[in-house]
């Protein structure tokens, strides 16, 4: 027999209890997540980063876990890839702030120049020469 009714008003609370504490649980998870990778972007240098448009004025890194409002992104379409220069990175607000710098190849048009560089590719046979007058090498 199952210990609660259904829709009872005390697993009702506890489930609410719940997807609250998870909540928060993702809320922080992710605010740490920002902090470490903005402590790597700064350890490391990193003043350019590649990325891809989202939404509105909003780039997502292509490198490392991150979302960012850029300068310049306004009416790029969803997927367009830019380069964004990063400017100030604030560690107690986790906000960074950037501007697009130039618009990069999308993955489409990449595949497409690889393809066609592997279509320039001479084939022909392939050939092996053996001289089976040669002695077998003893193997260990």
């Amino acid at each position: 027999a199952a210990p609660f009714k259904p829709r009872d008003a005390e697993l009702l609370s506890i489930i609410s209890a719940f997807e609250g504490a998870h909540a928060a649980y993702n809320a922080f998870q992710a605010s740490m997540e920002r902090y470490w990778t903005l402590r790597y972007l700064q350890q490391e240098g990193i003043r350019e980063l590649s990325c891809t448009a989202t939404r509105e004025s909003w780039v997502r890194a292509e490198d490392v876990p991150l979302t960012l409002s850029a300068l310049g992104a306004d009416g790029l379409p969803r997927g367009a890839r830019v380069r964004v220069r990063l400017g100030g990175i604030d560690e107690l607000s986790l906000d960074v702030t950037g501007s697009v710098t130039e618009r990069l190849p999308d993955v489409a048009e990449l595949e497409d120049a690889a393809a066609d560089a592997e279509d320039d590719v001479p084939a022909g046979p392939i050939t092996i020469e053996v001289d089976l007058n040669e002695p077998l090498a003893e193997s260990s």
